[in-house]
């Protein structure tokens, strides 16, 4: 499995402090590409004068830098290499992502999950602006979109009693454990598939921000 190196902690008296954070995922020292925490440390420990950082920071690539006033001087990093996978919440919440794995998963014929989890979140996102009319027609598309046997686009995430849900509990958050349950089915299946294809390579591979260890 491919590494990223990924920035534990900043000792504030290090050089790198002010710098570089944590979180951050190294891409470069000095213009040489890094992959495991020992290259980089090694680069790093060796460097004096400017140290020219590439790093990801909060989805974007961004420079870095910070003086050494000998190869001795300490940075105050402390790295390690992350695994290179991807992390469903992350690629969730990552609208670029998301977009990437609702086209595999449309591709692949397997987008009911992954639909209903997003309508899901617009569902909720709508509740305060709507008036009640309009929650409960949101609510019956839903259950007849997703929810109802024999529905379109049927989700299996067990028995629905489409009248309780409709009827005498209309909430803001009446399908959010249906949505749980079709996450850890995404998690379960799809997503490992798009974890192998091509595009989910090169978000692992591009975007070390979407990772994380055991990709959880």
């Amino acid at each position: 499995m491919s590494t990223y190196v990924r920035v534990i902690s900043v000792a504030p008296e290090g050089a790198a402090a002010g710098a570089v954070r944590a979180a951050d995922a190294i891409i470069s020292v000095n213009g040489q590409s890094v992959a495991t925490h020992e290259t980089a440390t090694t680069l790093l420990k060796a460097a004096a004068g400017d140290v020219a950082l590439v790093i990801v920071r909060a989805g974007a690539e961004a420079s870095a830098t910070f003086k050494k006033a000998d190869a001795a001087a300490r940075t105050g990093l402390t790295l390690e290499s992350a695994p290179k996978e991807l992390s469903l919440k992350r690629v969730l919440a990552d609208s670029k992502a998301l977009a990437d794995f609702m086209a595999y998963a449309q591709a692949d014929l397997s987008s009911e999950n992954l639909e209903f989890w997003v309508e899901v979140n617009a569902f909720r996102a709508a509740w305060d602006g709507a008036v009640d009319a309009a929650r409960e027609t949101a609510s019956t598309k839903m259950v007849d979109t997703f929810l109802r046997d024999g529905a379109e686009k049927q989700v299996c995430i067990g028995a629905w009693d489409t009248a309780v849900q409709q009827k005498a509990a209309l909430a803001k958050d009446m399908f959010d454990a249906s949505q749980l349950i079709a996450e850890k089915t995404l998690r379960e299946d799809i997503f490992p598939r798009f974890e192998e294809n091509e595009k989910g390579k090169a978000l692992a591979r591009d975007r070390p921000e979407l990772c994380s260890a055991g990709g959880i």
